[in-house]
C-alpha cells in the first residue's frame, strides 16, 4: 500500500510540476483528497505558522513589486555591475546577499 501511495504522490507532482503554476497546488489538493478519501489516510492538523510565514514572505515580496521597489533594487545592481565589470562575481554576489536579507527571499537571484 505504502508503494502505491507513493507513486501516486510523485505522478501526481510530476503532472502538476510539467504544467506548473496554480495546477500545482491544484494536484497537491487533489492528491490530499485521494489520499484521505481512497487511500483512508488520516489527515493531519495544518501547519498554520508556516502558512502564516509563507503568506507574509510572500505579501512582502508582492508590496515590494507592487511599490516599485523590486524594480528600483534590480536597477541599482545593474548599474553597479556596468560600472564596476572586472569585480563581477564579487559584486553580484554582495548584492545578492542584500537582496536575501532585505527581501528575506532567496527567489531573487541575479
Amino acid at each position: 500500500m505504502f508503494w502505491t501511495e507513493l507513486c501516486f504522490i510523485l505522478v501526481a507532482l510530476m503532472i502538476g510540476a510539467r504544467i506548473g503554476g496554480v495546477f500545482l497546488g491544484m494536484v497537491g489538493g487533489l492528491g490530499v483528497g485521494v489520499m484521505v478519501f481512497i487511500f483512508g489516510l488520516t489527515p493531519s492538523t495544518p501547519p498554520i505558522d508556516v502558512i502564516l510565514i509563507i503568506l507574509s514572505v510572500v505579501l512582502a515580496a508582492a508590496s515590494l513589486q507592487a511599490s516599485g521597489g523590486l524594480d528600483l533594487l534590480v536597477k541599482l545592481a545593474e548599474k553597479i555591475l556596468r560600472r564596476h565589470p572586472p569585480l563581477h562575481y564579487v559584486i553580484s554576489t554582495v548584492y545578492l546577499l542584500y537582496l536575501h536579507f532585505y527581501v528575506r527571499n532567496g527567489a531573487c537571484r541575479l
